[in-house]
């Protein structure tokens, strides 16, 4: 029998054995290209790992640097920065609040600071309270702020206020049942005598019953001239002259004593 000849094999009369072509092996592709290490298994190729850069990128802190994994900290940048972005809205809502300038200071007071009926308000004109003022413009104070300092300020005025007010009470009691009227009479006879000024200085001296006791002795003196007062006994005992012309008759001019002498005499002759 005789056998079929495949095309792709040739028969020589020398050499009886078939022709066969060599197989050629596919060539690998380099690792380098495919991103893949070779295998000597024939296994799938494992993938090469990336390139970390070690190096900390200019501008970014050492503390946002993860020197290990070569990145960057995001969380923690992230929560530094809403920080950083929540003060500086603070700093900015704060500034807001500072007057321009010293003279648009408010002079108010906190709202729930209860003044002693009688002490008054804020004195815008009070030398302290500018120098206040202008310290606070300053040290840039915000209107909240200063407003706290001059609410301390009364808080201590205040308290100061009802102390004096409670001698004040506790002196007309000691002066007796008229102990108000004697005090409102001898701050009459100041302003007559001095004027309204020093009248009211004298005023702001009536601390104590022997001081206005005292006071009310000496014009009393000062009414009668040195003229003294008979009783169903007898002349009473006073200090000055005793020949009842007035303490400052040495001081007086003569056209004063004459006219004091003219003036008792027609007295005298009534």
């Amino acid at each position: 029998m005789l056998e079929a000849i495949s095309p792709a094999s040739s028969t020589s009369p020398s050499d009886p054995s078939p022709t066969v072509t060599p197989a050629v092996a596919a060539s690998p592709t380099p690792a380098l290209m495919t991103g893949t290490t070779p295998d000597p298994a024939g296994e799938t190729p494992a993938p090469i790992a990336a390139s970390v850069p070690k190096t900390r990128p200019e501008g970014v802190p050492d503390s946002f640097w993860d020197k290990d994994k070569g990145e960057l900290k995001t969380a923690d940048w992230a929560k530094s920065y809403e920080e950083l972005r929540q003060a500086k809205a603070e700093i900015d809502a704060r500034k807001a609040q500072i007057p321009a300038q010293a003279d648009l200071y408010k002079p108010e007071l906190p709202k729930d600071l209860k003044i002693p009926e009688g002490m008054g308000e804020v004195n815008p004109d009070d030398p302290l309270y500018l120098a206040v003022r202008q310290m606070a413009h300053e040290e840039g104070w915000t209107q909240g702020q200063f407003t706290r300092a001059i609410g301390e300020y009364a808080k201590i005025e205040a308290a100061k206020h009802e102390a004096l007010q409670a001698a004040v009470k506790q002196r007309d009691e000691a002066l007796g049942a008229n102990g108000a009227q004697r005090v409102d009479a001898l701050n009459k006879r100041f302003v007559a005598a001095f004027g309204e000024d020093v009248g009211k200085q004298f005023s702001q001296t009536l601390f104590t019953p022997a001081i206005i006791t005292g006071f009310e002795k000496v014009f009393e003196a000062l009414s009668r001239q040195g003229v003294q007062k008979f009783s169903a006994i007898g002349r009473e005992a006073v200090e000055g002259r005793t020949d009842g012309r007035p303490d400052n008759w040495n001081d007086m001019s003569a056209m004063d004593r004459r006219h004091w002498n003219l003036t008792n005499s027609a007295k005298s002759a009534a």
